[in-house]
Order: structure tokens, then C-alpha cells, then sequence
């Protein structure tokens, strides 16, 4: 694989001989979750063959990422990922913070108005208090009370959104 300079989609794109390499699953995630139980989640839902979007992976983390993203929220790099994606996965830790991150939770959005595969993911499936808080967190999402790491994002996503929190919390609900 070569690596090309670009600016759609993060800072560099995987090539192969045929072209742009695009992700077919998007991974939606909370970055607090345990690296070994990202991977083992990961592991479970992909194939070898997947191609796969994870932001802190592909958009570089030490560079500016407020002026990557811009303020056109449907022309983030991983909007435009998750738009090309076949499907989207969310990966869930015991706690279900995911569902308190406003990313997420705006991405979950996305790939219902995109009309994407959707799955929610825990790194053990058989964990069944696991799957209790995630209900429990569902069934409580209101997406104005969802944080994110920097307030300007959180702004920007509400701003998006005004108007229709309520629709959203029905949909990803």
C-alpha cells in the first residue's frame, strides 16, 4: 500500500494499485474505552478484509483538528467516511459513555439519515449488565445533555442540529 497526500477524508489516504483505498465500515467510538477492549470489539465485528474508519486514526491527532474539521459538520472528514462506509458500527464499553459523547451521538444520527448498516458492538457479548446500561442509556439520550472534549465542538454540532434534538434523540433511540 502507498500512502497519498490528501486532504479529503484526514491527512493521508491508503492507495492500492486500483485506487483510493474507502472504508466500508465506519467505527463509531468513545475514546475512555479500554484499548484492549476496542481491539477485541474490533476484531469481533471485522474481517481481514475490512476496511475500516476510526478518526483517531485517521485524522492526525496532533495537528490542528479544529481547522481540519472546519464548520461545515457534513463535510467533516468523518462525515464524508461515514457517508461512503457501507456500514456503521458502534462500539460500546460497560458503561455505555458512548451514548454521552455528542459526536457519537451525532453519528449514530448520521448513518440513520444516511440509512446505513447499523450495529452496537461490546467487547464481550455476554455481558448482560453490559447490555442493560446500554438500553438504560438509550432510553434516557438526550443529546443536549452529551458532551464532547472540546466545547467549540459540542457548539458547532448543537448549532447543526437546533430545532430537531428531539427528533434526534427519537431516531438513535
Amino acid at each position: 500500500l502507498k500512502f497519498q497526500q490528501t486532504n479529503s477524508y484526514g491527512r493521508k489516504k491508503k492507495r492500492t494499485n486500483k485506487g483510493p483505498l474507502l472504508a466500508d465500515t465506519f467505527i463509531s467510538h468513545n475514546w475512555s474505552e479500554k484499548f484492549p477492549d476496542f481491539v477485541k470489539t474490533a476484531l469481533s465485528v471485522c474481517c481481514k478484509s475490512s476496511a475500516v474508519w476510526v478518526c483517531a486514526f485517521a485524522i492526525d491527532q496532533n495537528a490542528d483538528i479544529g481547522g481540519e474539521l472546519g464548520t461545515d459538520l457534513m463535510q467533516v472528514p468523518f462525515a464524508l467516511a461515514l457517508k461512503q462506509a457501507r456500514r456503521v458500527v458502534v462500539f460500546m464499553d460497560g458503561a455505555a459513555l458512548t451514548l454521552t459523547r455528542v459526536w457519537c451521538v451525532f453519528e449514530m444520527h448520521l448513518a440513520i439519515h444516511e440509512h446505513k448498516q447499523r450495529s452496537i458492538c461490546l467487547p464481550d457479548i455476554h455481558q448482560m449488565d453490559d447490555w442493560t446500561c446500554v438500553r438504560r442509556k438509550l432510553q434516557d439520550l438526550d443529546v443536549r445533555k452529551c458532551s464532547a472534549s472540546v466545547q467549540s465542538d459540542k457548539d458547532l454540532i448543537m448549532k447543526h442540529i437546533q430545532g430537531n434534538e428531539d427528533m434526534i434523540n427519537s431516531s438513535v433511540q
